[in-house]
């Protein structure tokens, strides 16, 4: 009680939730009844952002004080343990920490313009600190694990080797601050989410953009990609999110929106949306006709598209 949360997530299995919250501490909860499932996870300042690794063995908190903490909770031995399993420091607050795909790096960043890559099998940082000269936004990794794209206020983004840290490609100059970016087409092409309103599609091999901009009102805060690889989401301040289509899987996005509308009583949960307006919205959405885009009550900040173990299928969303 009386514990602001600052992060939450659910495990990939759909049986926990895991918070952090500003009281130096993180709590794994019981999704069915709501209690908790774990010891508390403690740092020594406010977490800033806790996740599962995809196979749920590990978990990763930070904190405002630099440091990033590996935790393994895979020790059940009849009950539920948790204990420290590698920590990183950075030099000031960290923003975020991630897994890769297969679990075997984490990548963290810092309000201090770096980035660092951590083995998990080790526990050590590999290679030198990622730089960009602005504040580093965020990160995502390619889908084989192999690459790390970073977005930052300095309007460029970089894709690096995860491994060794050098630049495969950039970094790429923006008008404007990037706030987003997500790889596409078997990890050869890169989607940048950009302030001025538009999303940019580029190959990584040449660094050159492959398609119009695609295009919201206001600038664009988060881009997603559907777990079958076909569909990419972005949410913008213009309160809107758009769900952008391959023609096939090898091809090139279309220039069109499919439409995103709520049902009562899906089979599944297929997004989760986050907002200013303070509320955290398991939200029933399907994707449905073209020229409706969900909304908020305030900025839209993130769109989740949860795996729940099934494709997602724009054209016949009663399928999904």
């Amino acid at each position: 009680p009386g514990e602001k949360i600052t992060a939450a997530e659910f495990s990939p299995c759909g049986k926990y939730i895991i918070t952090g919250t500003h009281l130096l501490s993180s709590y794994i909860w019981n999704f069915n009844d709501g209690t908790q499932a774990f010891p508390e996870l403690f740092h020594s300042s406010s977490v800033t952002s806790v996740k599962f690794s995809n196979d749920g063995k590990y978990v990763v908190t930070s904190s405002r004080a630099g440091y990033v903490r590996l935790w393994d909770i895979s020790g059940w031995n009849g009950e539920p343990k948790v204990k420290v399993y590698a920590l990183m420091r950075h030099k000031a607050q960290v923003r975020d920490a991630i897994f890769s795909p297969d679990n075997k790096l984490i990548f963290s960043y810092s309000v201090d313009s770096t980035a660092k890559v951590m083995d998990v099998a080790t526990g050590k940082q590999l290679g030198k600190d990622l730089r960009h000269k602005g504040q580093i936004f965020g990160g995502v990794f390619s889908s084989n694990s192999r690459m790390i794209a970073t977005f930052s206020n300095d309007s460029t983004v970089v894709v690096w080797d995860a491994r060794s840290g050098k630049p495969v490609m950039g970094p790429l100059k923006h008008k404007w601050f990037t706030g987003g970016a997500a790889f596409l087409d078997n990890d050869r092409q890169l989607a940048v989410a950009c302030w001025d309103g538009n999303v940019y599609v580029y190959d990584i091999s040449t660094g050159e953009k492959v398609l119009p901009a695609m295009k919201h009102k206001k600038r664009v805060q988060h881009l997603e990609v559907a777990p079958n690889g076909k569909f990419l989401v972005s949410g913008s301040l213009d309160l809107t999110a758009k769900v952008w289509n391959f023609i096939s899987p090898d091809s090139l996005l279309k220039e069109t929106t499919a439409a995103i509308s709520p049902i009562e009583e899906p089979a599944k949960e297929l997004f989760i949306s986050a907002s200013g307006d303070t509320d955290l919205a398991k939200s029933h959405w399907l994707a449905s006709e073209a020229e409706k885009f969900l909304k908020n009550k305030d900025t839209l900040n993130a769109v989740l598209l949860l795996l729940e173990g099934l494709p997602m299928n724009v054209e016949n969303p009663e399928k999904s």
